[in-house]
């Protein structure tokens, strides 16, 4: 049964990422689970399956019972939108570096390999759009927060051509064995 589940998650989220339509994230903490100091950076990996650069991010988390929403401006990821072959559930490619990142003719299928992505087998040769953009985010946190951290972490895209004028993308970030931060609040 958690199989099943867990087959069904799997799959809806790379559905979410190989569409041309609608946008897909998912976050990972570069921290791990290893201290973040007080105050300190929560420094975050974002993949996307769009550029993503210079979009503000949103980080939304209960401190102490308060609604907390830090925000940070997105970066490339330090390799840059560098495209790097793909061989795997999201994509079966090799990178032309001749074309912009994102743009068509960027990727060149394997063999064998055909559809948006070069997900189902068969080679035809027709333009295939990259489906991972790496981006990097770094929030300022301060003490209230710790040992673990649950939050939210999304971006809204506004268009005339989105549903109701916006879209929101979002995902879940847990951290635990945080170093727990010491205030005057705690000693009040």
């Amino acid at each position: 049964m958690v199989d099943a589940f867990w087959k069904q998650q799997n799959s809806a989220f790379l559905r979410r990422f190989r569409t041309l339509v609608g946008m897909a994230l998912k976050i990972r903490s570069i921290n791990d689970n290893s201290a973040v100091h007080c105050p300190g950076n929560l420094n975050l990996s974002i993949m996307a399956n769009a550029p993503l650069a210079e979009k503000t991010l949103f980080l939304e988390y209960l401190s102490r019972g308060v609604l907390t929403q830090p925000t940070t401006v997105l970066k490339p990821a330090r390799s840059g939108y560098a495209c790097s072959d793909g061989d795997s559930d999201l994509g079966h490619y090799t990178c032309n570096m001749g074309f912009q990142p994102g743009e068509l003719g960027e990727l060149e299928r394997l063999p064998g390999w055909m559809g948006a992505y070069c997900l189902r087998p068969h080679y035809l040769n027709e333009q295939v759009h990259r489906t991972i953009f790496m981006h990097e985010a770094i929030f300022e946190m301060n003490s209230n927060f710790g040992p673990t951290l649950r939050a939210v972490v999304y971006d809204i895209r506004v268009g005339p051509t989105l549903i109701h004028g916006y879209e929101k993308i979002s995902d879940s970030l847990y951290i635990e064995n945080l170093k727990l931060c010491s205030t005057p609040a705690i000693f009040e």
